[in-house]
């Protein structure tokens, strides 16, 4: 097995006049919330007085911005003055919405403002940020959410950016389980974001995305006790998992770098002994020489061997197609007469047609003809 870096594509494309971005640390949920403090230990309801919740969402952003500086896919990526919620309690004027979706009249960007602001508002209802005391008083407003259409002109023609992503709000849940079946102990953290993206050209609502990522972790012991030691603690779990869906968070937005694992075959034979040197020096070339002339060879375990790794000296090269037509030449050499190797082939014959698929939607995300 060996390491390689490759280039994944955002889950979503967006707009190409997209090239600066600004971002604001704007969580709604900053104060502690009781809703959201409490979490549950096998089966036993625990409270959180230290707003680890809002501690978290720090961590989330800052993780969300660092990933966005250094992949490098906008022109620049700037932070704008996080807004303090700690003492405003918001205030929901909207209307019951009455949208009949085949029969609307509502503009595109009519219907972004609208869906966006209706799905923050849930949001909130849903956690019920309490903040105490109360100081200040915010009214959602109808078109932008958090913000109002003055307050977005002011930040459009004070930065340089041609969106803004809002992170306008965020909660974490998490608990711990023991199953005697398994004498196995889970811990999960549940990290809930909403971002809400405005067009600060057009000055408007664009979108809005809101996700929950699930991070988990399990551990095996004879006893409860043990099981649930071995977990981490609360805080660095709800912690790590912040950190965790910062990153992913960037990952849905615009194309990353990731670190993915390859299998190669080595052999005994003589001359190809030496090819495990090579590929652990990035030598794919040279060793692909070796293999290349062994694809004839009379011995079929050293010629399937030598066309799997084959197509996989072709991926590192850039060369899907000739990637996968050495793989599918390995299968066949054998078919499912040789299940382990089948399986090796039918696999990597998947994630080489799921690299093809995917580098033509980078093509598209970086405006490659």
């Amino acid at each position: 097995m060996i390491d390689i870096d490759i280039l994944q594509p955002a889950k979503v494309k967006l707009p190409d006049d997209y090239q600066n971005v600004a971002l604001r640390y704007n969580n709604s949920n900053v104060a502690w919330n009781p809703i959201c403090a409490s979490y549950n230990v096998d089966g036993k309801e625990m409270v959180d007085s230290t707003n680890l919740d809002s501690i978290a969402s720090e961590v989330y952003f800052d993780l969300f911005a660092a990933t966005l500086q250094e992949q490098h896919f906008f022109e620049n990526v700037s932070t704008l003055n996080s807004a303090d919620y700690s003492t405003t309690q918001f205030i929901d004027t909207l209307a019951i919405p009455e949208l009949i979706f085949g029969d609307s009249t509502l503009t595109q960007d009519e219907l972004n403002s609208f869906m966006g602001v209706h799905t923050l508002t849930n949001e909130l209802k849903k956690t019920k940020p309490s903040p105490n005391p109360v100081m200040h008083k915010k009214y959602i407003d109808p078109q932008f959410g958090l913000y109002s259409k003055e307050e977005i002109a002011v930040i459009a023609d004070t930065c340089t950016a041609d969106i803004l992503l809002s992170l306008d709000h965020f909660y974490t849940q998490n608990g711990i389980s023991y199953f005697d079946y398994s004498a196995s102990a889970n811990e999960v953290v549940l990290i809930h974001y909403f971002w809400t993206a405005y067009d600060l050209n057009k000055q408007n609502l664009a979108f809005h995305f809101s996700k929950t990522d699930t991070i988990y972790w399990s551990k095996l012991a004879t006893s409860k006790k043990e099981a649930i030691h071995r977990l981490p603690p609360r805080k660095d779990a709800v912690l790590n998992a912040a950190d965790i869906a910062g990153g992913n968070t960037a990952n849905f937005l615009i194309p990353h770098w990731s670190t993915v694992k390859r299998m190669y075959y080595v052999s005994g034979h003589v001359e190809l002994k030496q090819t495990s040197d090579m590929v652990e020096k990035g030598n794919w070339l040279e060793a692909a020489k070796y293999w290349k002339a062994n694809v004839d060879n009379g011995n079929k375990n050293i010629a399937a061997k030598s066309m799997f790794n084959l197509a996989v000296a072709c991926e590192m090269n850039d060369e899907m197609d000739a990637a996968i037509d050495w793989a599918v030449k390995s299968y066949y050499l054998f078919g499912e007469n040789n299940e382990i190797h089948a399986a090796n082939c039918k696999e990597y014959i998947r994630i080489l047609a799921q690299r093809k698929q995917d580098r033509n939607i980078l093509n598209k995300q970086f405006n490659i003809e």
